[in-house]
């Protein structure tokens, strides 16, 4: 008796282990966990199915066409950095401009480069916050909110200029959550996808909810009440252009400078085998006035080739009609 209960147990212990290597074969690589290295073949099929199920255009006859040529090309790839050369051609097809694929050496590439943080002063009783594009860690992405934070905080001021001027994007989080006591606590914008699901990004005492690092803002109150004054110009991209959207249909604000690059879309990343990360674009914007944005650049409610002159004269204007 005892012997057959330990080979029942043997073989409940083998179909465990069988169970879990399959899944892993299976399952794994959308975790970008593998028990072996995959082929090339298999390499370039993860890529391709990764863009096909999330690209924006994926179900358009364009895509389908691209695709079929794609998965001719992969078929005699013998490296991935031959895959990924190969996707590079098409994953425009599927996800727009915004949709790229950065190599293992580009990552390291852009990790050691150094974050540049935010900086501020105050003009003329107005509060100047640049804020440039974030790519780096959770703790850089922390120093960064709480610069924008504190300086909203604690500076003595009676108007507001929001510079993203040159903003390229990267990680939005830092950015609007720095920003967040100039916002509204509620929907900030709404992503819509091929299939026009809809999902809310909202901020709620001094957070979001959209991904990227989970931060928190350490500042209580708001300063909502202030004139605001953005800036913009044709690099202003990607987060930067989001950050825009939050302040999109509040009334004390205006827009001052060029307009944007137009990547005001959503993208979701996934990771390869060897490093390697798909920028995919999954979906576009909405604006809380109800607007759609997406590739076309956005143009200020002010064309300036002086928009910081023009943003003082506006403040000036907005707190002299106050009182």
């Amino acid at each position: 008796m005892k012997k057959k209960i330990l080979i029942s147990a043997g073989a409940v212990l083998v179909l465990l282990v069988a169970s879990a290597i399959w899944f892993v074969q299976v399952y794994g690589p959308n975790f970008n966990i593998y028990l072996v290295p995959p082929s090339t073949k298999k390499y370039g099929k993860i890529a391709l199915q990764f863009i096909d199920q999330n690209g924006l255009y994926t179900n358009s006859a364009e895509w389908k066409e691209a695709k079929t040529a794609a998965e001719s090309n992969l078929a005699s790839a013998k490296s991935y950095d031959e895959v990924l050369g190969i996707l590079n051609g098409y994953i425009k097809h599927a996800g727009g401009k915004h949709s790229y694929i950065t190599t293992s050496s580009q990552q390291a590439s852009n990790a050691a480069a150094p974050v540049i943080m935010p900086t501020y002063r105050v003009q003329d009783d107005v509060l100047i916050l640049t804020v440039p594009e974030f790519v780096g860690t959770q703790d850089e992405a922390k120093q960064y909110m709480g610069i924008l934070s504190r300086a909203i905080s604690d500076e003595k001021y009676s108007g507001i200029i929001v510079d993203l001027s040159g903003n390229q994007g990267g990680d939005m989080s830092p950015m609007i959550v720095g920003l967040s006591q100039t916002l509204p606590d509620g929907i900030l914008f709404t992503y819509v996808d091929k299939h026009a699901n809809a999902t809310d990004v909202t901020l709620k005492d001094g957070s979001i909810d959209a991904g990227g690092f989970d931060l928190k803002s350490p500042a209580s109150g708001k300063k909502t009440d202030v004139p605001i004054a953005l800036i913009t110009n044709e690099k202003t991209g990607s987060s930067g252009e989001m950050t825009l959207l939050c302040f999109r249909g509040l009334p004390n604000t205006r827009t001052f400078g060029q307009d944007t690059a137009g990547y005001a879309t959503v993208n979701k990343t996934f990771y390869l085998y060897d490093g390697a990360s798909i920028q995919i674009t999954c979906a576009n914007v909405k604006a809380r006035t109800g607007e759609p944005f997406g590739e076309d650049p956005i143009a200020p409610d002010v064309q300036t080739k002086d928009a910081y002159k023009d943003a003082l004269a506006w403040i000036k204007q907005q707190l002299d009609a106050r009182g």
